[in-house]
């Protein structure tokens, strides 16, 4: 039983960490497992949420990229190295060496599930910003976008970079969203249909199902096929 004296990011991990939910997230191993959703499309470089669940261990630290859209180089980047090998995350949303970047060290959340939230208000905006587990710990007052229409997502790689962890309730909005919607629904699955949901992938089969009402349904790639203890 919970304590009356936690805090309230003491409590969402506790929830983080304890709760059973009907799916199996699955273990990205590193190698060559990704998700590969080709008709997703991100015409705008304008506002954005990611939200995702994750778990990554200090044994699997490496250079990698999470996820990326349109597997662009600069000034056009929308991706996240969660983390990389310096176990810094770099959350990458247009010109990275300039106004579309932010980052922060995220050596206390490895070796426990996270819930993980990137918003960016886009090109010419005034706020850009990680949130962990409903707790804005990163954040800028300048923003950026890509300048061109991007194509195609891949969860858990981007080039020759794999991802090594696990992975549940991917999420993409059209809108930045606050820290009170985070907080709201990081714990509970949604309907689909919620306004700016864009992309909602729960990752819980090879199907790599799109929940959401644009439906880009995704095919899982790898030869491995790992199944991970319950997060959403």
């Amino acid at each position: 039983m919970l304590q009356q004296d936690l805090s309230l990011p003491q409590i969402l991990q506790a929830v983080a960490d304890t709760r059973d939910y009907a799916s199996r997230p699955f273990e990205f191993d590193g190698v060559d497992d990704y998700v590969y959703v080709k008709n997703f499309e991100w015409n705008s470089g304008g506002p954005v949420t990611v939200e995702l669940w994750v778990k990554v261990n200090t044994t699997d630290i490496q250079e990698n990229v999470t996820f990326s859209v349109g597997f662009q180089e600069n000034p056009n980047r929308f991706q996240v190295h969660l983390p990389w090998s310096d176990r810094m995350l770099y959350w990458d949303y247009g010109n990275c060496a300039r106004a579309g970047s932010v980052e922060m060290d995220y050596t206390p959340y490895l070796d426990k599930w996270t819930h993980v939230a990137l918003v960016s208000q886009g090109k010419g905006g005034t706020f850009k910003g990680i949130y962990l587990n409903g707790t804005l710990v990163a954040s800028d007052n300048i923003s950026d976008g890509p300048k061109i229409p991007l194509k195609k997502l891949a969860i858990g790689k981007w080039g020759a970079l794999y991802f090594k962890g696990t992975i549940d309730d991917f999420r993409i909005w059209n809108i930045v969203r606050s820290k009170k919607q985070i907080c709201a629904d990081m714990n509970h699955r949604l309907e689909g249909n919620e306004p700016g949901l864009v992309g909602y992938w729960h990752l819980k089969n090879r199907l790599a199902k799109d929940y959401s009402n644009s439906q880009n349904h995704g095919r899982w790639n790898g030869k491995s096929y790992h199944i991970a203890s319950h997060k959403l």
